[in-house]
């Protein structure tokens, strides 16, 4: 009898876990800046000095009762798309990104941990039986879901700053990946 690997019967997905307190509003805004959608900062009337939030053109979201696929679409040609749930099986307490394994996404999660504080795992047969493969403590809310405008505008200037992931970044991934095939096209290419 044949035996098949888990990477041939299935498919292997990173998971990257946030923090409940991120709004996907921000996931979105954090991913579409990664992959180089055009942001800006928007003003409102009462509040020209200081922008009011940022904007990333790009940015859609598919919601369904458990899941939302969030698309990214920094220009014609481009598309990304990522899983986001609500209520994982594991870690309940916190929102989950998946993608499949390719070094692209390991990059991405790492990304997103770093911005927001989460675990990356590398395979998703890891989860819940091995410590993370990337970890970084949780911003509270102050940082992640900000209630003030001086926490708001800290946030959006956050986002603003940050740079489009790069091939170097996904390179440092491909021991780690699942799979090793090539990653998609970069805006920045």
């Amino acid at each position: 009898m044949a035996t098949t690997s888990h990477q041939e019967s299935e498919v292997m997905y990173t998971h990257t876990y946030l923090p409940s307190n991120v709004k996907l509003c921000y996931v979105g805004a954090v991913l579409g800046k990664l992959l180089g959608c055009k942001v800006k900062m928007e003003y409102t009337v009462s509040d020209l000095v200081n922008p009011h939030r940022c904007s990333v053109q790009g940015v859609f979201f598919k919601h369904s009762k458990y899941l939302t696929i969030i698309n990214i679409r920094p220009k014609r040609g481009y598309h990304y798309q990522f899983f986001y749930d609500y209520e994982p099986d594991h870690y309940e307490w916190m929102t989950l990104v998946s993608q499949i394994s390719y070094p692209f996404y390991l990059a991405i999660g790492k990304r997103l941990c770093d911005f927001f504080g989460g675990m990356l795992f590398y395979r998703d047969e890891r989860v819940g039986q091995f410590d993370a493969d990337y970890a970084v403590v949780s911003e509270d809310n102050k940082y992640n879901r900000p209630q003030s405008m001086d926490g708001i505008r800290h946030l959006n200037a956050r986002i603003f700053a940050l740079k489009p992931i790069t091939r170097d970044e996904i390179k440092q991934y491909s021991k780690y990946a699942t799979y090793r095939s090539t990653s998609p096209k970069l805006v920045t290419e």
